[in-house]
């Protein structure tokens, strides 16, 4: 044991600029310290996943209770580290292709970390997560607060499985589970057997950089049936495929002003002698600046420590850290790049780097108190995540209605947002095989979210009155441009350029919430075959949202509010489920989940629009009841295995996003929508050796009511207007096992399909103050790719092809100035699939 552990103590150095050669020796090197490592395995460690068709069921915890995936009566996607790594899951996005219901987004111009996440069309911008993110028990989804904050994921390694419930969690997960929950469930120490785990990949993009990636993780018994330990440790780069290019003005002259703009006298009365440049020249001489700007680098370090000292108890100590840098955006701009040859191009003036650090420290301890035992789990979750964003096109269409500048310009903006979560769960669950089953628990977290923002517009070719602009004559629901009430100011000690520069600083906007519950849930069998669920979550929730906002684009005199809310929640839930036979239950549900509310600080005063006169400063939690009816059976000795699931959701009172063209926000309650699909996945071992698998499911969410803006003309939004996201949803794989003289080989295809967007969305109806015609709709897509490895023993040695076709759909477009759509000239951006990339994936088990 003690040599084992001396072994795997292998040092390893990470370079930011590496060659294919040398990551190819690093794959080789990491082999040769895997081999020595591992002296012995299991006879069936290099068995696939899913090689044995009788007896391949996932032991998942999604009703807080080990069970088997297929006796769960809720519709869950599981998928355990083989099976993750039979497909190449490396990330959240990579989940959501296998996993119909989920959905991600990635549309934010400035980050290429921000995204959207959602089950089942419950899907939201504004207020509290409707999606719950968690690392084990702890929950670490994020707020929507200030202009930039989301949620954060764990990267996949070392991870036990990965379990996407569907659905309201509301009775045992509480709020934030309102659509569902993806859980990421790491591996705990075993204290009687040496376990091991390593992967090493390098690939290529086509017209892109190279990627590669090592990791590793040992779990070892320090004193036998008392005391363990794992660690792991991983690090990947994935190389960028977007290029920067230097958006200069080869013919000079003054800014680009919008004629809309020059056309308006309240522009003229503010900016006298202003001139525009002659003409629109070509604005760039397409120089690269940056070639494969968007790289991303992620470091994950993770260690457990089991300590048991008698049988009856378990305490686990644990740790995991994660640390992701971006290094600029990957949206493109559709009029420097040429799709057609997958040549992707942007031209902001300077990248816009990020960085995403957080850390976890937990303490699980449990309890067999014989028929019944006792859990508890403590954390704490710290983030700290900032971004530089070029905001030269944002600022340049607020003050000139373009977005076009000189290539000197560089309207900075800095973004902080960080979270600190204390939570702390007690649970009793039962024992045992009588009749009754049940979990009992208190729950309680205190959560603080802090949003700044800064942006430096010193650069600006444009003279700030000293005196403030004129007084606006327009309401808030109109274009005034420009906005300006003022000379730059200095920020606070916090900010990160000194001196009168700053146009707004949101310095800060915190968030303090704290929520106390208590749930339960019952299983009672009433036959041995029928049995009834009935569960409860009663829950105390206060939040307080307090924010200072000052600069010229706020007014002459700086906002300082804030804004409580209080509620007591209630989430139900009820089930029946049926065990028609051993490999076949069906089973019916109805749940309740819910959001926090929260508040709405005062905004600028250019807006011309105070909240708290018009009764806006603060917005409730919002709620829906779920319907859903599923069977899961197993058919010819389990040669054949469905999983199915359809549900009716009805969701009210909606937390709703109110953006101003002042360029400030705030969130409401409104209107109502209705959700109602069905997921499915079906298994086929078609032969001994032949694998066909495909789950796919279908979403139509539906808004039922006109909701008026209450900032301005038109609907917010209108009756029958859709929720964004695919409709279908399809994954489909094909794998084929064969032997290949001495050693085991496989050959595997998978097929992943979304839909295009409904052409009913909110922006595309022009009865809403958000119309935008210039906006597409966001196309289907398919992305194709193949797997072909041997087993070697330990070793799982394989080739892949990601994107075989090379499909690069325009998804996330957006318009950029949106203030402005339709007056332009106006920036189109998009993002896309990674191009098509060759590569070569080592893991090893032990």
């Amino acid at each position: 044991m003690t040599g084992a552990v001396q072994e795997m103590g292998c040092k390893m150095t990470f370079t930011k600029n590496i060659d294919s050669r040398v990551l190819t020796a690093g794959v080789a090197l990491a082999a040769m310290a895997w081999s020595t490592c591992a002296a012995a395995q299991d006879s069936d460690a290099g068995e696939s996943s899913s090689g044995d068709f009788a007896g391949n069921t996932i032991i998942v915890t999604a009703q807080r209770q080990e069970q088997s995936l297929d006796d769960v009566p809720i519709s869950v996607a599981a998928f355990d580290t083989r099976a993750m790594d039979e497909r190449g899951v490396r990330s959240i996005d990579d989940l959501s292709q296998i996993s119909p219901g989920l959905v991600i987004q990635r549309s934010d111009t400035r980050n290429a970390s921000a995204a959207r996440i959602s089950i089942r069309g419950i899907n939201s911008s504004a207020g509290a997560a409707t999606t719950g993110i968690y690392i084990d028990d702890v929950p670490i989804q994020a707020r929507s607060l200030g202009y930039s904050s989301y949620s954060v994921f764990p990267q996949v390694f070392d991870l036990e499985r990965v379990e996407v419930l569907r659905g309201p969690q509301g009775t045992l997960f509480g709020a934030g589970a309102q659509g569902g929950a993806v859980r990421f469930i790491t591996p705990a120490p075993s204290l009687y057997d040496v376990s091991a785990y390593g992967r090493a990949e390098v690939s290529t993009t086509e017209n892109g950089d190279e990627s590669w990636e090592v990791g590793a993780a040992i779990g070892v018994p320090l004193i036998e049936d008392k005391l363990a330990l794992r660690v792991s440790a991983w690090h990947r780069t994935e190389g960028g495929y977007v290029d920067r290019m230097m958006y200069d003005r080869p013919n000079g002259g003054g800014p680009y002003i919008s004629s809309f703009f020059l056309q308006h006298p309240y522009f003229q009365a503010s900016y006298p002698g202003v001139q525009p440049v002659d003409g629109t020249p070509e604005p760039t001489t397409g120089t690269i600046v940056e070639e494969d700007s968007n790289y991303l680098e992620t470091d994950i370090v993770r260690a457990a420590l089991r300590f048991t000292p008698i049988e009856e108890l378990n305490i686990t100590a644990s740790v995991f850290y994660q640390n992701t840098y971006s290094n600029d955006s990957g949206n493109y701009w559709l009029n420097l790049s040429d799709v057609d040859d997958r040549d992707f191009v942007q031209g902001n003036n300077q990248a816009q780097p990020s960085s995403d650090e957080f850390y976890i420290p937990a303490l699980e301890v449990e309890y067999d108190a014989g028929p019944f035992s006792i859990i508890s789990n403590t954390s704490f979750f710290k983030r700290d995540q900032e971004a530089f964003n070029d905001y030269t096109a944002f600022e340049h269409s607020l003050y000139f209605g373009s977005y076009l500048s000189d290539i000197d310009e560089s309207t900075d903006a800095y973004q902080f947002n960080e979270q600190e979560n204390f939570t702390q769960e007690l649970r009793f669950q039962s024992n045992g095989e009588g009749p009754l089953s049940w979990v009992l628990g208190f729950f309680y977290t205190d959560n603080f979210q802090e949003a700044r923002q800064y942006n430096d517009i010193s650069t600006l070719p444009v003279p700030f009155p000293s005196q403030g602009c004129p007084a606006s004559p327009f309401p808030p629901g109109f274009v005034t441009p420009p906005f300006c009430y003022g000379p730059p100011v200095t920020g606070s000690d916090r900010s990160p350029v000194d001196g009168p520069v700053l146009g707004n600083a949101l310095d800060p906007m915190t968030l303090d919430e704290t929520q106390a519950a208590v749930f339960a849930q019952l299983d009672y069998d009433i036959t041995d075959r029928l049995t009834l669920t009935a569960g409860l979550r009663v829950a105390q929730t206060e939040v307080e949202i307090s924010a200072t906002n000052y600069g010229p684009i706020v007014g002459p005199t700086p906002v300082i509010a804030e804004a409580q809310q209080n509620e007591t929640p209630i989430t139900p839930k009820f089930g029946l489920n049926y065990q028609i036979n051993d490999d076949t239950l069906v089973y019916a549900s109805i749940a309740k989940g819910f959001r926090t509310g929260g508040g709405n600080p005062e905004i600028g005063q250019g807006c011309n629009l105070s909240l708290a006169n018009n009764n806006l400063s603060f917005y409730n939690s919002d709620s829906l009841w779920s319907y859903e009816v599923g069977a899961k059976a197993g058919f010819f000795d389990n040669r054949v295995r469905i999983n199915a699931s359809g549900y009716h959701i009805d969701w009210d009172n909606i937390q709703q996003s109110i953006g101003l063209p002042c360029g400030f926000q705030f969130v409401i309650n409104g209107g109502s929508a209705v959700s109602r699909g069905f997921d499915a996945d079906i298994t086929v071992w078609a032969t001994d050796n032949l694998m066909l698998s495909t789950a796919f499911g279908y979403n139509h969410t539906e808004f039922q009511e006109n909701v008026l803006n209450p900032a301005g003309p038109g609907n917010l939004l209108s009756e029958g207007d859709r929720v964004a996201g695919s409709p279908w949803q399809i994954a489909t794989s094909a794998m084929y096992e064969l032997p290949l003289g001495s050693v085991d080989s496989y050959l595997r295809a998978d097929w992943n399909y979304l839909s295009g967007w409904p052409d009913d969305l909110i922006n595309q109806n022009p009865n809403n103050n958000s119309f935008n015609p210039a906006l597409r709709v966001q196309p289907g897509y398919h992305q194709v790719n193949f797997r072909a490895g041997v087993r070697l023993d330990t070793f799982d040695l394989s080739l892949f092809v990601r994107n075989v076709f090379n499909d690069a759909p325009e998804l996330g477009f957006s318009q950029s100035p949106a203030p402005f759509s339709g007056v332009g000239p106006n920036l189109l951006q998009a993002v896309t699939l990674r191009p098509r990339t060759f590569g070569l994936t080592l893991v090893g088990r032990y």
